[in-house]
């Protein structure tokens, strides 16, 4: 009956694969990704020695690897090698000159190791990967993993190509190849961060999609029709972002921070390829390449970092007026609770005496009875049934309406989790099969925890009907404990139907059901998160419709849970 399952806990992406075909799908998109970049960086080509001026691979990559387990990144770096190699090869025409050769070998250490840096300093500085989330974080974003990161790795790669490459100018080579990575990483990795973090808003507003693509092809079209004209009037293409601002207005009214960096993306590809196609209004007559370029970086440079300071700034106020109504909605909640305890504990308490006393005549019923037939016992038999249902629900209500949410240690017991699994899988089996299978995987060795044994074979029932009350007929039930380093998961895994977004908060709420009327109380999991409160543990629920529901529940272990505090979840 048991059932190996997969223990293991990953960091939450947008594109972390779950299991080896998925992998594959991930690694063959990077490639086509990453490949797109090689070319559109290849087409920069101007100023010193036709260095490009702007090098998406390099963000790509590094933003890859943010988004990435370490465990991918052997992977990935091999492919952004060999692509990387090729794609340098075909670019010059498959020209194998010994110059060539020691540029393209010098150069291609730079796209590993300045992604390999951004990546591990982003994972330290910037927590889940959003470097817009607030001023503070974009502060730090762009002045270590991008600025100062960038600027040794390059100072390295050109100091190397100026002992290579004969005649390279190291001083302007260095400047340029430093704002082409700045500029690859502020416009490239920027946005795949936020894209991939913000990615379950995003599918929620569906609908702005096509909204957002109308937006950016009008800013395109806007942003072609001023910087594609060459104007000699040196201030006046500085002024040129004010008739933006009705677009930059609709951006902030309607989307937000992800939308901002795409705009970004869109303004630089359109002022650089006006430049490289010298039909820039940058590019004056008697200013070499170089220059020309210098006058590029001072626009774009300040233009782009004070978009993204904006959108840090829109984003981190527009979190905080969200965390503001999320904690308002659960002062009402635990209003709601706190009203509806008061309400259970006087009706339990009733509830329970009147179950007492109909139990009680029943006894003398039985004793009456001299000698019953079939029909009689098994009336006997289901007025006792409907008992133990009945003061099984004044046990939820009398816990559901306990005030008192200090620590029980005096009331708890060392209980083996893995017994009680068992145990309770056992006990359930009737329950489930034959029109579903439970299945349950637990570790061989004894997995204490500080609890009542009849806590915890509460928790595990109520989750174990939940979970076949989502199934359908011959679908499973899993049951499965992974140790953590201070504690142990349990989940309770169903193949059902799933639950919308719009009640996956409210799911703990007392009284709160998906189930039809009159096939469920809600207070199943109402009672389990209260007992996880008592026991400093934790509950997470994670449901995707039509894949099915994860309850994750966290036990503390025994020693650290008598005197450790908890959070619930």
């Amino acid at each position: 009956m048991a059932s190996q399952l997969n223990n293991q806990t990953r960091m939450k992406s947008a594109i972390e694969p779950q299991d080896r075909y998925s992998a594959y799908v991930v690694y063959s998109w990077f490639a086509v990704v990453f490949l797109a970049s090689q070319f559109l960086g290849y087409s920069f080509g101007y100023g010193v020695e036709s260095i490009s001026i702007l090098w998406p691979p390099t963000g790509v990559l590094g933003a890859t690897l943010v988004l990435l387990s370490r465990r991918h990144w052997i992977q990935i770096l091999i492919i952004a090698s060999v692509i990387d190699f090729l794609s340098g090869v075909v670019s010059n025409n498959f020209q194998t000159d010994p110059s060539f050769i020691n540029f393209l070998l010098v150069g291609l250490a730079t796209n590993p190791i300045t992604a390999i840096v951004f990546a591990t300093t982003c994972k330290l500085l910037i927590p889940n990967a959003r470097p817009l989330s607030e001023p503070k974080l974009f502060g730090m974003y762009i002045l270590v993993p991008i600025v100062l990161n960038t600027a040794v790795v390059s100072l390295i790669i050109v100091s190397l190509l100026s002992y290579t490459v004969e005649g390279f100018p190291t001083l302007a080579g260095w400047q340029q190849w430093w704002y082409s990575d700045v500029m690859g990483m502020l416009i490239f990795a920027t946005p795949m961060l936020m894209i991939a973090s913000s990615w379950d808003r995003i599918e929620q507003q569906q609908g702005r999609i096509l909204e957002a693509f109308v937006m950016l092809s009008v800013f395109a079209a806007l942003a072609l029709v001023l910087f594609t004209s060459p104007i000699d009037n040196t201030a006046f293409k500085y002024y040129k972002l004010v008739f933006m601002l009705p677009i930059y207005a609709w951006v902030v009214s309607r989307f937000g921070a992800v939308v901002m960096t795409l705009t970004t993306v869109v303004l630089s590809l359109v002022v650089l390829s006006a430049l490289v196609n010298h039909i820039s209004p940058f590019e004056l007559d008697g200013q070499t390449e170089a220059q020309n370029v210098l006058a590029v970086q001072g626009f774009l440079v300040p233009a782009t970092l004070t978009v993204l300071f904006v959108a840090s700034i829109l984003e981190h106020r527009k979190r905080q007026y969200e965390a503001l109504l999320e904690n308002e909605r659960r002062m009402r909640v635990l209003s709601h609770v706190e009203a509806l305890g008061t309400m259970a504990g006087g009706v339990a308490h009733d509830f329970g005496n009147l179950a007492i006393a109909a139990r009680a005549y029943l006894s003398v019923i039985k004793l009456q009875i001299n000698d019953p037939n079939e029909a009689t016992w098994k009336a006997i038999n289901g007025l006792e049934e409907s008992m133990d249902g009945v003061q099984s629900l004044t046990k939820s209500l009398l816990l559901l309406a306990r005030e008192d949410n200090t620590d029980q240690s005096s009331d708890t017991e060392r209980t083996d989790l893995c017994q009680a699994v068992e145990e309770a899988v056992g006990a359930m089996g009737s329950l489930i099969t034959p029109k579903h299978f439970l299945n349950f995987a637990v570790p061989k060795e004894p997995v204490y925890i500080s609890a009542r044994h009849t806590d915890v074979q509460r928790i595990l029932s109520n989750l174990i009907i939940n979970a076949r009350d989502a199934s359908e007929p011959g679908q499973h039930v899993n049951v499965n404990l992974s140790l953590g380093s201070q504690g142990v998961w349990l989940r309770v895994k169903d193949q059902g139907k799933g639950i919308p977004k719009e009640f996956q908060d409210r799911v703990l709420d007392p009284f709160f059901t998906t189930k039809p009327r009159g096939q469920g109380t809600g207070l199943g999991l109402a009672v389990v998160s209260g007992i996880m409160r008592d026991l400093n543990g934790k509950i997470k629920i994670d449901s995707v419709l039509g894949e099915g529901t994860t309850v994750s529940l966290y036990f503390p272990l025994a020693e650290e849970a008598e005197g450790g505090a908890g959070l619930l979840q």
